[in-house]
């Protein structure tokens, strides 16, 4: 019911943790590899991904619909790989699925690591 978008280039290092997060939560894994010259593609197929090749010609919105056409469940969700979805929330998403919703607003938070942002908060390792 539920596809994970993601459109990435050289981003071996942090792949695995991401798709393993998201692993329970999604039907569906999509990576959609710009260019990398690193093992991005690799690891994303080792970790149960759809990884499909798009040439980057520097329009993104063009990355991204390339991508909406390679999703195949009802819903899809665009993640960058530097974004989750709290675990506590994979229960209370699958249940508004199951509701039939026609569109979601989502709260987004973000955190820094450098207390030169204003709106800095310390992570912790903890989400709301």
């Amino acid at each position: 019911m539920l596809s994970l978008i993601a459109i990435a280039k050289n981003e071996a290092a942090d792949m695995a943790a991401f798709l393993g997060h998201h692993q329970d939560l999604f039907d569906e894994l999509i990576v959609i590899d710009t260019g990398s010259t690193d093992q991005t593609a690799t690891i994303a197929a080792d970790n149960g991904a759809l990884v499909f090749p798009f040439t980057w010609c520097d329009d993104f919105s063009a990355a991204r619909n390339f991508s909406l056409e390679k999703a195949t469940k009802k819903w899809a969700l665009c993640l960058d790989i530097d974004e989750i979805i709290a675990q506590a929330d994979f229960d209370r998403l699958r249940k508004l699925l199951q509701d039939k919703p026609t569109c979601f607003m989502l709260p987004q938070w973000n955190y820094y690591d450098d207390a030169r942002h204003q709106e800095w908060q310390p992570v912790r390792g903890l989400y709301p």
